[in-house]
C-alpha cells in the first residue's frame, strides 16, 4: 500500500510536471493588416503578455481594396497559409518571408483543424476545405451571415465571430460553424459590438481575441464566447488589422513518454486498488 502511494504520489507529480512545462505565459500572435500611413499591407505580431506590435513586413503586396482577409498556422510546413482579398494565396514565415502558392482562390478567413490534418476557408457565403499544397478549394456549404470578423479551431470545433445586417443594423455574435453543412450556429444570445471584426487564434491552450479597433487583447472561452481583457495593444500606428494566428506548440517526443509513463502508472494504481476491494 505504501510503495502504491508512492508511486501515485510520483506520477500525480510528474503529471503536473509536465502541465506546467507546457504552458507559455506568453505568446507571439502574428497578424496582418494595412499601414494607413505608407498605404501597404503588413504582417507582424504582438506580444500577449506586453500587448506590443513589432512589424516583421512592411509590404506583403495588395492594397488598401485588397487586403490579407486569411493567416493561418500549417504545421505540416511550420509555417503560415495567407489568403489575400484578389485570390492569391501564399506561405508566409515567422519573419515575414513570402512565397507565392497558388492565384484566383475565394477570399475569405483561414483556419487549420490539427484534429484532422484539413485547412478550411469561409467568408459570408462559403465555407471550404483549402488544399494547402495547391490552393484548391472545395465547397462545403454557405455559413448564412454577411461576414467573418475571425476563425480558430478549438479541439476539432471551428468558432468564429460574425456579423449579419438585419435591416439598417448590424447583428455581431460568436458561434461555431458545422463542417458538413457550412453552417453558422451562434452561442452568444445577443448582439455584441465587442464581437465586431475580432479576431481569433487559439495556440493550443488559449482562445486569444483582438477587437474594439484593434487595440485590446482578450482571452475567451470558447465554449461560451465569454472574453475577459488580456491587455491593450500598442505600437500599433495607423493601422487595423484584418487576419490573426499563432504557431501551436508542439511537445517533444520524450514529453509524451513520460506523460505515457505516469498515465500507466497512475492507471495500475487504480486497477489494483479495485482489485482489493474486490
Amino acid at each position: 500500500m505504501i510503495r502504491s502511494s508512492l508511486l501515485g504520489r510520483w506520477a500525480l507529480g510528474l503529471l503536473v510536471l509536465l502541465a506546467g512545462s507546457a504552458s507559455v505565459p506568453a505568446v507571439d500572435l502574428y497578424v496582418t493588416g494595412f499601414d494607413f500611413t505608407t498605404q501597404r499591407n503588413v504582417f507582424g505580431k504582438i506580444d500577449s503578455g506586453t500587448g506590443v506590435y513589432s512589424q516583421l513586413n512592411s509590404d506583403i503586396g495588395g492594397n488598401a481594396g485588397n487586403s490579407t482577409s486569411g493567416l493561418a498556422w500549417n504545421p505540416n510546413i511550420s509555417n503560415f497559409n495567407m489568403l489575400r482579398d484578389d485570390g492569391t494565396f501564399s506561405t508566409i514565415t515567422t519573419t515575414g518571408t513570402m512565397s507565392s502558392v497558388a492565384t484566383g482562390l475565394t477570399y475569405g478567413a483561414l483556419a487549420y483543424n490539427p484534429a484532422t490534418s484539413t485547412m478550411y476557408s469561409v467568408n459570408g457565403s462559403a465555407l471550404n476545405t483549402v488544399n494547402p499544397a495547391t490552393g484548391a478549394q472545395s465547397n462545403i456549404g454557405s455559413p448564412g451571415v454577411s461576414a467573418i470578423g475571425g476563425i480558430a479551431f478549438v479541439n476539432g470545433t471551428m468558432y468564429g465571430t460574425t456579423v449579419k445586417f438585419v435591416g439598417f443594423s448590424f447583428d455581431y455574435r460568436y458561434g461555431s460553424f458545422n463542417l458538413s453543412t457550412g453552417e453558422f450556429t451562434a452561442i452568444t444570445g445577443s448582439n455584441d459590438s465587442a464581437y465586431d471584426k475580432m479576431r481569433l487564434a487559439y495556440d493550443g491552450t488559449t482562445l486569444f481575441g483582438l477587437g474594439l479597433g484593434y487595440t485590446t487583447l482578450y482571452t475567451m472561452n470558447p465554449t461560451t464566447g465569454a472574453y475577459t481583457t488580456l491587455t491593450a495593444v500598442t505600437g500599433l500606428g495607423n493601422r487595423q488589422f484584418f487576419a490573426m494566428s499563432v504557431p501551436f506548440a508542439v511537445p517533444e517526443p520524450s514529453t509524451y513518454a513520460l506523460a505515457a509513463i505516469a498515465t500507466g502508472v497512475m492507471a495500475a494504481i487504480a486497477r489494483r486498488r479495485k482489485a482489493a476491494r474486490a
